[in-house]
């Protein structure tokens, strides 16, 4: 039924993109994009700042471009996605509130904030 469609997790990404257009239109296919464009500014940033670093420092201790530029590669990427975690988080908790809405937690918070 059409009520058992809409309750249950979609099987298909076909059938995602069928449910959240019916949803949100065509706005919810970019949730989550403001805070993705945030997030990838300073981690790219970041990313290739570390790296240049590592490889600078490498290169003054050892000889061996590939190898010093590979572990600066794994270590700046490492580091820099760690700090930009949250921002992450952030988007993929908005991208899920597109489809799926305010999760039970953050509705009884605000019955809750309404109670009192």
């Amino acid at each position: 039924s059409q009520e058992d469609f809409q309750r249950r997790p979609p099987k298909t990404l076909q059938e995602f993109a069928h449910q959240l257009y019916i949803q949100k239109g065509v706005r919810g296919f970019f949730a989550g994009s403001a805070p993705a464009m945030l997030q990838i500014v300073p981690y790219m940033g970041l990313n290739f700042a570390l790296h240049d670093l590592f490889v600078r420092w490498g290169e003054s201790n050892v000889s061996g471009n590939a190898i010093i530029s590979g572990i600066g590669g794994m270590g700046a990427g490492v580091i820099s996605k760690f700090l930009v975690y949250p921002l992450d988080t952030v988007k993929k908790r908005l991208q899920a509130q597109a489809f799926w809405g305010p999760s039970k937690i953050e509705q009884t918070k605000k019955y809750n904030f309404y109670c009192n």
